[in-house]
């Protein structure tokens, strides 16, 4: 049995990226030899999630924008502590 982990991006804590990688292994291992945790996808599929994914985080990226947007117009007019005194 062949086990690889792979860490991009990981969590510095409470672990670090030793400690998550040593989790992963650890749960690799604790597996019943015959275990599946996932399966390659076709090319058709992956073309498929990938418009998908885009297209919600189209949307999600909009809302986001718009959120910002309205924040900062938000907090630039509202009264500043002090201005009042000046």
């Amino acid at each position: 049995m062949r086990l690889v982990v792979s860490l991009l991006g990981a969590e510095t804590a409470p672990l670090g990226s030793s400690g998550e990688a040593l989790a992963l292994l650890d749960w690799g291992f604790a597996l019943p030899p015959d275990a599946t945790v996932g399966r390659l996808v076709s090319p058709e599929e992956k073309q498929s999630w990938s418009f998908s994914l885009l297209a919600g985080l189209g949307v999600g990226a909009a809302v986001t924008l718009v959120v910002m947007i309205v924040a900062t117009f938000w907090w630039r007019s509202r009264p500043r502590r002090g201005a009042a005194s000046r």
